[in-house]
């Protein structure tokens, strides 16, 4: 019996608009790469991963390509598509464009740049025991208040059932494309792709955990905050070599 095939996609659509700068924030520099090539790097050097689906902003398709070769990357690259007005259209977008044999699939966040391949593959182990999903989570560290329209504090949620989602999240290949295509159709908001899935089919999610450092730069201070966590790698890598 054949390995199952793992694609990778690497959503790198967006417009990061709360970041303010001059480039749309997946182009802009973390530790002398553009923010992107770092997710996208790890994952493609996961064993796991057999294909790689690169989402960009329209006509950025050859532009986003050159930044991987550059960098000596893109040898799992099957595809290079671009988003839509909202990340759940970048994402059915991505799954369309799977045109090769493909069992499991992994939807990452291409502003999240470290991924573990531990947690990779404990998220693949979760979805080949029976999970119709697995999401990369943490338990939530802060007291969460549900408000109201006007500010009010509505209720307090125990703090202990509560997690914070982040990506990976991964899915068996023709489950999360049936369900993106009822999902376009409907018209139907979701933020992130197990909302969709329980939405329109029920699906029953796992949670994994994952990282506190596998988070999803957002603003400036998130990109310092990376900077120093590479940083550290880096100097612990040498350490090790030296």
């Amino acid at each position: 019996m054949s390995a199952p095939r793992c694609t990778a996609v690497v959503l790198a659509a967006g417009q990061g608009r709360r970041m303010g700068a001059q480039v749309p924030k997946q182009y802009m520099d973390l530790g002398g790469q553009p923010l992107f090539t770092h997710a996208y790097a790890r994952l493609e050097a996961c064993s796991l991963i057999t294909d790689m689906v690169l989402t960009v902003p329209a006509g950025d398709e050859d532009y986003a390509r050159g930044m991987l070769t550059a960098l000596g990357l893109g040898s799992k690259l099957r595809a290079v598509t671009f988003g839509g007005a909202e990340r759940s259209d970048s994402v059915a977008a991505s799954l369309e464009a799977v045109t090769w044999p493909c069992d499991v699939v992994f939807i990452h966040d291409g502003a999240r740049p470290f991924p573990e391949e531990g947690f990779v593959r404990a998220l693949y182990e979760a979805v080949q025991e029976g999970a119709d999903g697995a999401v990369a989570a943490v338990p939530a560290k802060d007291t969460i208040k549900v408000v109201d329209e006007d500010g009010w504090a509505v209720s307090t949620p125990d703090r202990s059932h509560l997690w914070q989602m982040q990506t990976p999240q991964v899915f068996p290949y023709t489950l999360i494309r049936d369900v993106y295509r009822e999902l376009q159709a409907a018209h139907i908001p979701v933020t992130d792709d197990a909302m969709a899935a329980e939405v329109i089919r029920g699906a029953r999610i796992r949670m994994v955990m994952a990282s506190y450092r596998n988070f999803k730069v957002t603003t400036r201070e998130d990109l310092v905050t990376a900077e120093a966590f590479l940083r550290e790698e880096r100097e612990q890598k040498q350490a090790t070599e030296d």
